[in-house]
C-alpha cells in the first residue's frame, strides 16, 4: 500500500470514529483537537520512507500475495486505538462531570423554591422549552403568548426529571435551567463564582408589550396590547449553597427584564442559584372576579396600582363592596384568593 493510501485510510478510520464520538460527548473541540492530533501524528509517520517499504504478506488463500505497508497499517491501527480510548475516557468522564453538575443545579432549584414557597417543576401542555439555549421560551399567557429569550447558550441537558433543560450561560461562570411548572415556566439562573456578573437580562417578545415593576413585592405584570396583564414574573429570590438569602431584585427597560443578583456585596457560598419565575397562577382568577364585581368601576390595570398580591387584591374588594358585596360577587371566589 503507498505512502498516499495510507494517510488515506488513517484520515478515513479517524474522521469516522470522531463523528461517531461527536453525538456522545458533545464537546466538538475535543473530538476535533483530538482527531487533529491523531491525523497529524499518522501523516509523520506515513511520510517517513523508512515506515513506507512494501513488504510481501502471506495470506490465507493459496498462492495468493499482497503488497502492503505493515508499518503504516499497524501505526495507523495504534494510533487509532489510542483516539478511541482516549475520546471513550473523555466521553464517560465529561458525562459524568454534566450528569452531577445538571443535577446538583436541579436540587438547589427544588432547594430554592421550598424555601420561597414557589411551585416546582410539572409538565405543562402550554409551554414549549426549547433544545437550543439560543431560541426563546413559548409560554402562554392569560389572553396571549409570551416569549422569553434567556442569557443561555448552547444544546440543553435533560436533568433526571425530566422536565429540566440545563443550558450553558452567555455570561462568564453561569449556567441557565428551563422548567415548565404548573401554572407558568421558570428560567433559574446558576451562578458558579465571584467572577459571574450580576446582571442578567430576559427579553420579552410575542404579545408582551410593556411591563410594570411592582415595587411593593418586587414582582413585575407584563402587559399585552390592552390594560390587561398577560401574566407576571413573581417576586425574586436567590440563595448561596449554603441555603443564605442572596439580595436580588428585577429592573425593567422596554421590554427587558433583568434578574440582578448582588453577590459580591457578601461572602457568599457558590454556587448561587436565582429564580426568574413566569405565571399567570391568578390571573384568570382574578379576571372573573372583577368581571363580577368591579367590571364598570375599576379596571385591572388601576387596581393593580394599589394592590400587588391576590391575598391584598381579595382583601381591597371586600374593604371596597363591604360584607354584603363580598357575599353578591361570590364568597368562595374570594375565599380561594384569600
Amino acid at each position: 500500500m503507498s505512502v498516499t493510501k495510507s494517510r488515506a485510510m488513517v484520515a478515513a478510520v479517524t474522521v469516522a470514529a470522531s463523528i461517531g464520538l461527536w453525538p456522545s460527548n458533545g464537546t466538538a473541540e475535543a473530538v476535533a483537537a483530538a482527531a487533529a492530533v491523531t491525523l497529524w501524528v499518522a501523516w509523520s509517520v506515513a511520510d517517513r520512507s523508512k515506515w513506507s517499504r512494501n513488504r510481501t504478506v502471506k495470506i490465507t488463500r493459496p498462492d495468493a500475495r499482497i503488497e502492503r505497508s505493515k508499518p503504516v497499517l499497524t501505526s495507523g491501527v495504534v494510533t487509532g486505538t489510542t483516539l478511541a480510548l482516549v475520546c471513550v475516557t473523555g466521553v464517560s468522564a465529561g458525562a459524568a462531570l454534566r450528569e452531577d453538575a445538571t443535577e446538583s443545579f436541579t436540587h438547589a432549584i427544588s432547594d430554592g423554591t421550598t424555601r420561597a414557597g414557589s411551585t416546582a417543576a410539572k409538565h405543562n401542555t402550554e409551554v414549549d422549552i426549547p433544545t437550543s439555549g439560543e431560541s426563546e421560551i413559548v409560554a402562554a399567557g392569560v389572553g396571549g403568548t409570551v416569549t422569553i429569550d434567556t442569557p443561555a447558550k448552547g444544546h440543553g441537558h435533560v436533568a433526571d426529571d425530566e422536565l429540566t433543560r440545563v443550558y450553558s450561560g452567555q455570561l462568564d461562570d453561569s449556567r441557565v435551567a428551563v422548567q415548565p411548572t404548573a401554572d407558568g415556566v421558570r428560567a433559574a439562573i446558576a451562578i458558579d463564582s465571584a467572577d459571574a456578573p450580576e446582571r442578567y437580562p430576559f427579553e420579552l417578545g410575542g404579545d408582551a408589550e410593556r411591563l410594570v415593576l411592582d415595587e411593593q413585592d418586587g414582582s413585575v405584570w407584563v402587559f399585552g396590547n390592552g390594560k390587561e396583564p398577560l401574566g407576571r414574573f413573581e417576586s425574586p429570590w436567590a440563595y448561596d449553597a449554603a441555603g443564605r438569602t442572596v439580595p436580588t431584585h428585577y429592573e425593567v427597560s422596554g421590554t427587558t427584564l433583568t434578574q440582578v443578583v448582588e453577590h459580591k456585596a457578601g461572602d457568599f457560598s457558590y454556587g448561587i442559584t436565582a429564580d426568574p419565575k413566569w405565571s399567570k397562577k391568578w390571573i384568570k382568577k382574578f379576571k372573573k372576579l372583577f368581571k363580577v364585581c368591579l367590571g364598570l368601576t375599576l379596571s385591572t390595570e388601576a387596581l393593580l396600582q394599589l394592590v400587588s398580591s391576590p391575598n391584598k387584591a381579595a382583601k381591597f374588594m371586600v374593604r371596597r363592596l363591604g360584607l354584603f358585596g363580598a357575599v353578591y360577587c361570590g364568597g368562595g371566589i374570594i375565599k380561594e384568593l384569600l
